[in-house]
């Protein structure tokens, strides 16, 4: 007989049909519980309804339908800050029960066309240095290490890690 943590774990590996879109303000209820499932310091959802409103922010949603009526449901998101000749992953994730489930390689790819769409020479991104599960995952997308930012994130109440600032050139 399976143990409910081998159930979970062979649904985890099932694909999972879902469509990535630019998020709507109807979204945040759910990017603001993934981001609170996700991170020891969340965004606050002021910071996700700041970002919408700015010009070189760009915010995607990974969505699947519910069980209710058809209502999407919301499972993973994106947060992109254009800059001058880069992209940069502000904000990533994918609710757990879809990790491993190529939900955060379709965001991840987003970031990545979306430097391609404008032009921009790199897109780069901030990890954890204890997150060696996302390190890895960005290595294996060709993520390269370009320095170590000394405590940069903060894991309340009072205590400080170090990140790792990942870069990957944008092919012309």
């Amino acid at each position: 007989m399976k143990t409910s943590t081998q159930t979970a774990q062979q649904t985890r590996r099932l694909p999972v049909r879902f469509r990535l879109r630019p998020v709507r303000r109807e979204d945040l209820d759910w990017v603001e519980a993934l981001e609170r499932e996700l991170c020891p310091d969340p965004w606050p959802r002021g910071a996700f309804e700041t970002q919408m409103r700015n010009p070189y922010t760009e915010m995607w949603v990974a969505v699947v339908e519910g069980n209710e009526g058809g209502k999407e449901r919301v499972i993973g998101y994106l947060v992109l800050w254009i800059h001058e000749d880069a992209v940069e992953v502000a904000n990533i994730g994918v609710a757990q029960a879809y990790q491993g489930r190529k939900v955060g390689s379709a965001l991840l790819e987003k970031a990545l066309d979306t430097a391609r769409r404008l032009g921009k020479t790199y897109v780069y991104l901030d990890v954890r240095m204890d997150n060696h599960k996302a390190l890895q995952w960005y290595l294996r997308r060709g993520f390269q290490i370009e320095r170590r930012l000394p405590r940069y994130y903060r894991i309340p109440p009072n205590r400080w890690e170090d990140g790792l600032r990942m870069v990957k050139k944008i092919a012309p």
